[in-house]
């Protein structure tokens, strides 16, 4: 899966990502919305502190780089995962909006490659949804090393330590880490737009100006590999004709996918067919016979006809 050794240098590209889906792992979600915001280094580093227990919402960097697109899941959303993110498949279907495939991972990978390196995807909870969804999306259309050139952190564990680091002695209640409760914690209000992708993903970027220089220390000692992030789930290949994968396909936890060619064991070597006998052809036991007697009457021809020839050392 790669090693989990950190950036080799301090990242100069953070890329906040959110995904919106069908629904929550359990029910082996696909993706129907995603938002991608690159960043540089230095619009971080060069943002003042803020200051205050409410300070005001800062706005988002003037020089950024924004990706957001609509996706048809290929399978139902959930009700919950519709009424929360105000998308459905046919809604989606209706607009024309295309499946995650090959041209939009491409778009990911090309997406990365306009920004400086090293790259750190920046999700919220993203260890245990976005960033093994996203893998598992690119493992169905054979690219799941597409983004291997990335490293990834999840913003809550980054927010949990910085919070922790700037009030280490205080007690009380237990805190909510959700994207809502800490951007309200900070700011005093509610998040605008909440589960949209583009939504979700600026008011993550409002959490993260709140101590930046912080925030990119905690990432460049902590950001792993995308290529150690497993998949949320695998899908078996389709055993139709078409390639592209369909809701109606079988998926399997990843350690089955892994044993089943061990489980195969065995010759694979086609075996020998036996002869295929078309209705009018006489079988092997009926040829048989003709053939011994026609060896026979051959046999007896030439012995009578030695018998009657004359001796070629003889004279008249």
């Amino acid at each position: 899966m790669g090693s989990q050794a950190p950036p080799p240098g301090p990242v100069q590209t953070l890329i906040f990502l959110d995904l919106e889906a069908t629904g929550l792992p359990v029910s082996q979600p696909k993706v129907t919305e995603l938002c991608l915001l690159a960043v540089h280094r230095c619009a971080l580093e060069s943002l003042p502190t803020c200051q205050g227990p409410r300070p005001m919402v800062p706005p988002p960097p003037r020089v950024l780089d924004k990706l957001s697109l609509c996706v048809v899941p290929g399978k139902a959303c959930s009700p919950a995962a519709s009424e929360i993110t105000g998308l459905s498949t046919a809604e989606l279907a209706a607009h024309g909006r295309q499946r995650f495939d090959a041209d939009l991972a491409y778009l990911l990978q090309a997406f990365l490659r306009r920004q400086p390196q090293p790259w750190c995807l920046v999700a919220h909870n993203g260890d245990r949804y976005d960033f093994p969804l996203l893998r598992a999306e690119l493992s169905m259309l054979g690219l799941a090393s597409a983004l291997d050139g990335a490293f990834c952190a999840d913003s809550i564990a980054a927010l949990k330590a910085l919070e922790q680091d700037g009030s280490p002695s205080e007690h009380g209640p237990r805190k909510s880490y959700s994207l809502g409760s800490i951007y309200t914690r900070l700011y005093g209000q509610a998040p605008p737009d909440s589960h949209t992708a583009e939504g979700d993903v600026l008011a993550l970027l409002s959490i993260c100006q709140w101590r930046p220089r912080a925030l990119l220390r905690w990432v460049d000692a902590h950001a792993r590999p995308f290529s150690t992030v497993k998949p949320m789930y695998v899908v078996t290949a389709s055993t139709e004709t078409n390639s592209r994968p369909s809701s109606a396909t079988a998926t399997v936890p990843l350690a089955r996918v892994r044993n089943t060619r061990r489980n195969l064991g065995g010759d694979r070597s086609p075996k020998p067919l036996p002869p295929v006998k078309g209705p009018g052809a006489p079988s092997r036991e009926g040829l048989l016979a003709p053939l011994g007697l026609l060896a026979f009457l051959t046999l007896v021809v030439a012995t009578l006809y030695g018998l009657s020839l004359p001796d070629p050392g003889s004279r008249p």
